[in-house]
């Protein structure tokens, strides 16, 4: 949807950083520069599609180099191993995918300052914060600011800590939609078919808090089980 906000306060490894990158890679497919767009071009007589940018951040460079830039790696070498091309240059151990048809890359950055997140002008955007409850006051000017034109679209993904922070405001904002993930909304919990190889939270996980008297009531078990901000 145009211009869509999402929150998603979550329990520990419930899945979000990857569906995050498979997202992140599908926008970025979605809105390629000349092909069909019902938003750039409805009639179909000027070029097609003006094309997107993806811009993602995090808690810090290592986080976003191994979690959100290695679950997006991951997502294009499954597409590749299918036969799916995803247009783009990507260099090893870079957070920078582009495309030669001009207006279409994707951007890894963890910025410390308003400006860092300013300046990126596309027909469509996609900016997704990881670990956003670390997007600080500064930086979530700059993402503001970047809401301003076009179809941009937001995704906060986090463990919910304090309730003073950005990712803790936007959850609470009437435009804003909220999904919240606790540990019993996910696989092993639910009986659900898990993925080989998927790292998703534990009964056994909800059974150490508790002898180590981190059980309900706990800030440990209120953010990291319920998914609610202390």
């Amino acid at each position: 949807v145009p211009r869509a906000k999402l929150a998603v306060p979550s329990t520990n490894a419930s899945g979000k950083t990857f569906l995050a990158a498979n997202l992140c890679v599908a926008f970025y497919d979605s809105y390629q520069p000349g092909t069909p767009c019902q938003q750039c071009d409805p009639d179909g007589v000027l070029g097609g599609c003006r094309g997107c940018k993806v811009l993602n951040t995090s808690s810090k460079e290592t986080h976003l180099k191994d979690n959100l830039w290695g679950e997006i790696r991951m997502a294009l070498a499954e597409l590749e191993r299918r036969g799916i091309n995803i247009k783009g240059t990507l260099a090893p151990a870079d957070t920078f995918l582009i495309d030669t048809l001009g207006n279409h890359f994707m951007r890894g950055q963890v910025a410390t300052k308003e400006e860092a997140m300013q300046g990126y002008h596309a027909a469509h955007k996609l900016i997704v914060g990881d670990e956003a409850t670390s997007v600080s006051t500064e930086v979530s000017r700059g993402i503001t600011s970047l809401m301003a034109t076009a179809d941009t679209r937001l995704l906060l993904i986090f463990n919910p800590t304090t309730n003073d922070t950005y990712a803790a405001q936007m959850s609470r904002a009437a435009n804003v939609k909220t999904i919240k993930i606790t540990a019993f909304d996910t696989p092993h919990f639910t009986n659900e078919p898990i993925p080989p190889g998927s790292n998703l939270t534990q009964p056994s996980f909800l059974e150490d808090l508790i002898e180590q008297g981190m059980g309900p009531g706990s800030y440990e078990w209120t953010t990291r089980v319920e998914a609610k901000f202390w």
